[in-house]
């Protein structure tokens, strides 16, 4: 049997099992779908590589460890919309144009405190709603690159300018 005919055979018999496993982790069939499909995809990127004596267990393993990047991301972006929740509440009830200015002045001096390409990964994230992957290809930077710089800058703007006010 060649590696596209055992690829396929590996396809048919455990995609619909992999989808199961995935919804005990991430709940979305939708999201399921896109982990277990990139499952194997890197499969087929490695297959002749990978030790076919333990299939089974290097696919319940990568959809174990995708599902749980993608939880770990939705946590993330949860912090994200929390923090500009409190950005907003707290730069929102205001009455003049002065006011607003002042709260324009406020927002870019919180992100001036930011290097780069702490700056740009954040505005590209925030601003214009950039998924980390897509920001990590425009800017030539690894995936976990961007995580970590998105996960700085937070902390870095919070430490800063919300516990400092409260």
């Amino acid at each position: 049997m060649n590696e596209t005919e055992l690829f396929d055979l590996l396809f048919r018999s455990y995609y619909q099992p992999l989808l199961v496993f995935a919804q005990q982790y991430v709940g979305d069939s939708d999201e399921c779908r896109d982990i277990v499909s990139a499952v194997f995809e890197d499969l087929w990127r490695n297959f002749s590589r990978i030790d076919h004596q333990h299939m089974r267990a290097y696919l319940y393993t990568l959809v174990r460890n995708k599902c749980v990047d993608h939880l770990r991301h939705r946590g993330a972006r949860q912090q994200y919309v929390d923090f500009v929740r409190i950005l907003s509440d707290r730069f929102t009830d205001t009455d003049t144009l002065a006011e607003e200015d002042e709260r324009r002045h406020r927002v870019r001096m919180m992100l001036a405190h930011l290097k780069p390409p702490a700056d740009s990964i954040f505005r590209e994230c925030f601003f214009h709603q950039k998924r980390y992957q897509q920001v990590a290809d425009e800017l030539g930077l690894s995936l976990s690159v961007v995580k970590k710089h998105m996960a700085n800058a937070l902390r870095i703007l919070r430490e800063k300018y919300l516990k400092k006010e409260q």
